[in-house]
């Protein structure tokens, strides 16, 4: 008899699961999304998939639990809709997790989980990797590491989340990489040291709250012989014996190194907001600060005056910063802008914003962007091109005071005098954030036009979206001016006349230029002495060269108004010169 197919590739399969165990190599695996519907804390065998089994699930990729699905590779925890808010008290610790393919825990902004004021919440060994999402972390009730506990080697971070309540053994205590973004920290206590986060690894803050965390030293953070690097955070109402806010100590062999920019250290109890070992060869880094007492951290306060916090309100919780705040555009834009802080804020507003008033977006300092709330306006509307102009098409240049959208032709009205019509808006260009060239026809006749924006309906808004604050009627205006200069020439001689040289006056009709003693064509004499009275007035001498007819002419286009219209051609000048007869015979009486 034949054996199956499906008994040969299930020996098959075996065999190559036993040849990579035996070489240590790992299969790999599809990622799972396990969805946990009970709020229970149970590993019974039911029809509900409780967290303590996801997670064991997740760990071993596999159904240890036939409640919950497979885990496998990165795997992925959420929890059913119909769990609506809701608290997970625990046991016991949930189970360890040692897997380094990742495991992702996401409460959707629902979820607490509780340690029951008895009980450690996580635990993450070398080589282990998780991620806590929002979701919330309360009540853990052990030393070292209440809420969790990350080992030398584990990979956590926490994003948009909040720890509270965890006492006895700081919120997070870190031996391992640790990253915590746009999370909140809020009444954690330590026996010993670290209220909020205890650190002897790799330590990253950003965009975060630290308030009312208490230990014996560093009652929101303390750096013990570890790397920490703290970006765009608020430490206030943390309490310690010493550095209420963060404190660094050199514990082991190795000496703290401590990295903090655009940070807020400030009402901090009881001696200082931020205090480094120094004795202990302590390396701070850092700058463009506030620490209000600053003890042994001077060196990287860059103001120590009070930042005006507002009061605690959010999700996860931040201080505002109220108006005034000496934080608000006064971080550093090149910090904001690289990770971790990737121009993002705890409050959910991009940085940076122009949160001052004065037209600049400028991040601030702390885990807070103040937002813009200041509308835009037209700074000035100018002329892009010569004044005063023939031509049939003149340009405005629009400067707004900040960068905005929806500007479109039809925003724009003309106002115009003298004989102008038909003028109208054509186009418009994109200069740059703030800039605009407006095309407008300057349509017929001679006049002024001005370019305008309209008060209302325009549609325009800055990048905050706060609508343009009126229209703008202040600008320049450019002369239109189409009609040729006409040009006369006159003298005071007689016709005929016996006056050698004539004096002959061009008169335009209004100031010109290029005009010169070349463009004069005499005829039966010679032109001299030309003389420029002012722009539109000239004289010259027309000396006959015989008895007869003498002329001069002024040719089409010889010169130019200031708007670049040549002038008509002149009426042809013209006198009969005579001579004297000197050799008249005398009448003798």
């Amino acid at each position: 008899m034949k054996p199956s197919f499906t008994k040969s590739w299930t020996v098959i399969l075996t065999l190559l699961a036993l040849a990579f165990s035996a070489i240590g190599v790992t299969p790999a695996y599809a990622d799972s999304t396990i969805i946990v519907n009970s709020t229970a804390d149970n590993t019974t065998p039911d029809s509900s998939c409780t967290l303590r089994e996801a997670i064991a699930n997740a760990d071993n990729n596999a159904a240890t639990h036939a409640e919950c699905i497979a885990g496998s590779g990165n795997d992925t925890i959420l929890f059913h809709s119909s769990l609506g808010t809701a608290t997970i008290t625990l046991g016991s610790q949930l189970p360890t997790i040692a897997d380094g393919a990742g495991l992702t825990i996401d409460g959707n902004n629902r979820i607490t989980l509780s340690g029951n004021n008895s009980v450690r919440v996580f635990n993450v060994t070398g080589g282990g990797a998780l991620t806590l999402q929002n979701i919330s972390v309360t009540d853990g009730g052990v030393t070292n590491g209440s809420g969790l506990r990350n080992s030398s080697g584990g990979t956590v971070t926490i994003t948009h989340s909040v720890f509270s309540n965890n006492r006895f053994g700081s919120g997070v205590e870190n031996w391992g990489t640790l990253t915590i973004l746009r999370s909140a920290f809020l009444n954690n206590t330590a026996t010993t040291d670290g209220g909020g986060v205890w650190n002897s690894g790799t330590l990253t803050i950003a965009n975060s709250t630290f308030s009312n965390n208490s230990a014996n030293y560093g009652g929101g953070v303390m750096n013990n012989s570890g790397t920490a690097t703290i970006l765009n955070s608020t430490f206030s109402g943390n309490t310690a014996s010493t550095g209420g806010g963060v404190a660094t100590y050199k514990g082991g062999s190795t000496a703290p190194k401590t990295t903090i920019r655009n940070t807020i250290l400030a009402n901090n109890a009881i001696d200082s907001d931020c205090w480094n070992h120094e004795a202990g060869g302590g390396i701070l880094i850092g700058g463009n600060n506030i620490i209000e007492t600053t003890s042994t951290c001077a060196s990287i306060a860059t103001l120590t005056s009070d930042p005006n916090l507002g009061s605690l309100t959010g999700s996860p919780a931040y201080f505002p910063l109220t108006a005034g705040s000496p934080a608000i555009d006064a971080g550093d834009d090149t910090i904001c802008a690289a990770t971790p802080v990737s121009n993002k804020s705890q409050n959910g507003v991009t940085r940076p914003q122009d949160g001052n008033g004065d037209n600049t977006a400028v991040c601030d300092i702390g885990s807070y962007e103040a937002p813009d709330t200041f509308p835009p306006n037209v700074i000035s509307i100018t002329r892009l091109g010569t004044n005063p102009t023939n031509s049939d098409g003149v340009d405005f240049t629009v400067t707004f005071s900040e960068p905005v959208t929806g500007v479109d032709p039809t925003d724009f009205s003309l106002t115009t005098t003298g004989g102008i019509g038909g003028a109208f808006v054509a186009g418009l260009v994109v200069l740059g954030p703030t800039g605009y060239d407006v095309a407008v026809n300057s349509g017929t006749g001679d006049g002024a036009i001005r370019l305008d924006l309209k008060a209302s309906g325009t549609g325009i808004q800055d990048l905050a979206g706060n609508p343009i604050s009126g229209g703008f009627t202040g600008g320049e205006s450019y002369t239109i001016d189409k009609t040729a200069p006409t040009v006369t020439m006159t003298s005071l001689a007689s016709d005929p006349t016996h006056s050698s040289p004539i004096l002959v006056t061009v008169q335009f009709s209004e100031t010109v230029t290029g005009f010169s003693v070349g463009d004069i064509l005499p005829g039966n004499g010679a032109v001299g002495n030309f003389t420029v009275v002012d722009g539109d007035t000239y004289t010259f001498d027309l000396t006959p060269s015989a008895p007869g007819l003498v002329t001069a002419d002024i040719a089409a286009d010889v010169a130019t108004d200031l708007a670049g219209n040549g002038n008509t051609v002149a009426t042809q000048f013209s006198r009969t010169y005579t001579m004297y007869n000197l050799f008249l015979p005398l009448i003798l009486r």
